[in-house]
């Protein structure tokens, strides 16, 4: 009886352990897609500042750099 116990214990974490794993693979997906979507939009914002006045833009492309340096963007 005992080892029938023990048994469906086991079955039942190793049923959690699978269902974390999915979630953690689906986190890890969630977090790319969103990693590729700040690298676009700071890939569009550097691409605006190229066509900035030669002053401003190299102002607002230092920023940019000092931002994604200290990680804000997750790039």
């Amino acid at each position: 009886m005992a080892k029938s116990l023990c048994k469906k214990r086991i079955f039942s974490q190793e049923n959690k352990i699978q269902r974390l794993n999915y979630q953690v693979q689906d986190l890890r997906r969630q977090l790319v897609q969103c990693r590729n979507e700040n690298q676009v939009k700071l890939t569009e914002l550097v691409t605006e500042l190229d066509q900035l006045p030669l002053r401003e833009g190299f102002a607002m492309r230092e920023a940019i750099k000092k931002i994604n340096a200290i990680g804000i963007f997750g790039v």
